[in-house]
């Protein structure tokens, strides 16, 4: 059994579960641009709701992105993983979640409560989305890891893209992941299959509804709703 690091983030936004576990097995063109000038950001994301071709779309999600070279796609979180650099990119999906409420959670003092600094922070644009670009230090089970992480959205719709390495393997993966975060698209899901990617399905049964997803959960609620704020939920 080997242990990967990678980021589960749920509302409440500001509470960050960073540690999580993956099984191993037996044995250019971006799309968001960041410059350090806020008035050279350009507006570089597909907005047709159709990919660049060749940068597949991650189940379940808006987005689209070009993994680096080795890397598979991940049974048991939406992304990519590459089991022998011990690194990661997972894509996290937000429907209903505001951006400015979720970049809340991502402020240094809330990174450090959860064990991580903040090393820079960018703003930028996907396409005509706001974004917010990280580069995040964290130690783990004794390993020091870096992060680059992407959020992007609007009112209504945020992502997640998040790249975990090694700080070992910092000089061979820190950039070529970096570009594969920034060269995430979005693109319209259309009527796609709520159970896009996963390995299970089910019915709603009684007085639970089905919610929302989020990474590769299916949420149910007895009003369909996520959060539910209504008193007593």
């Amino acid at each position: 059994m080997k242990t990967f690091l990678y980021p589960l983030l749920l509302p409440p936004l500001s509470c960050l579960l960073l540690i999580g576990c993956g099984e191993k097995k037996p044995s250019g063109d971006n799309g968001a641009a960041a410059t350090e000038s806020a008035s050279e950001n350009p507006t570089a994301s597909n907005e047709s709701g159709e990919p660049s071709e060749g940068k597949p779309r991650v189940p379940g999600t808006p987005v689209c992105l070009t993994p680096p070279p080795g890397f598979e796609k991940a049974p048991h979180f939406p992304g990519w993983m590459m089991e022998s650099s011990d690194s990661t990119i997972l894509v996290t999906d937000l429907a209903g979640a505001p951006f400015r409420e979720v970049v809340k959670g991502f402020s240094k003092a809330q990174a450090a409560e959860k064990g991580m600094l903040i090393l820079s922070s960018l703003e930028m644009k996907v396409g005509t989305r706001q974004g917010l670009l990280l580069h995040v230090s964290q130690m783990a089970r004794g390993t020091d890891y870096l992060k680059w992480i992407l959020i992007f959205g609007d009112e209504a719709h945020t992502s997640l893209v998040v790249a975990t390495f090694p700080k070992a393997v910092e000089e061979q993966f820190s950039d070529v992941l970096k570009n594969a975060v920034l060269s995430t698209e979005w693109a319209a899901m259309g009527n796609a299959d709520l159970f896009e990617g996963l390995t299970f399905t089910f019915e709603e049964a009684g007085d639970l509804r089905i919610a929302t997803r989020i990474g590769n959960s299916v949420v149910l609620s007895r009003k369909g709703v996520y959060p539910d704020k209504s008193p007593g939920a």
